[in-house]
């Protein structure tokens, strides 16, 4: 297994990672249960794990298809650009979970206060992975997309490599 196949199948863990874990953490709150509270931070925390790995093996995945060549090297990029910018979320998200989960183990006064920053930053940055996954898809899923509209996936289906 190459660094793109685990780009290929990482990409859809932090999404749903970070979902389930809101989910659970918003249940743990209105339920006052702190091991749901626990559990949606930890699986929160292995999103955002897994969008690193994702980001870490992405480039190797895009020298991959710039290697194979007919891919849209504009597709590419979007795809690209729109994963910077979850990263940022993540890196944000990361940044609140942490102090909002050590509240938590403190049974500091704030802390559930830090799980509705926390939800908010979560879905947030949940709204702008699949803006990538869609992004994505679009590079190498042309029968779930409209032709119509993406004419530089049009120039992907004729073999052409746009750089």
């Amino acid at each position: 297994m190459n660094p793109t196949h685990l780009h290929i199948i990482l990409v859809h863990v932090p999404v749903a990672a970070l979902l389930f874990g809101a989910l659970s953490l918003k249940i743990g709150t209105f339920w006052k249960s702190r091991p749901a509270q626990i559990l949606g931070y930890a699986t929160i925390f292995g999103g955002i794990l897994a969008a690193f790995a994702s980001g870490a093996t992405g480039e190797e995945a895009e020298e991959a298809l710039e290697a194979l060549g007919g891919f849209s090297h504009e597709l590419i990029h979007a795809h690209e650009e729109a994963a910077e910018g979850f990263m940022f979320g993540i890196w944000s998200l990361a940044a609140v979970a942490l102090i909002g989960f050590l509240l938590l183990l403190r049974n500091h006064a704030k802390a559930t206060l830090f799980v509705w920053i926390v939800l908010i930053c979560a879905s947030i940055a949940s709204l702008g992975g699949v803006r990538v996954g869609y992004l994505g898809g679009q590079i190498s899923h042309l029968e779930a997309y409209d032709q119509t509209e993406a004419v530089p996936a049009a120039t992907h289906a004729e073999g052409h490599n746009e750089d």
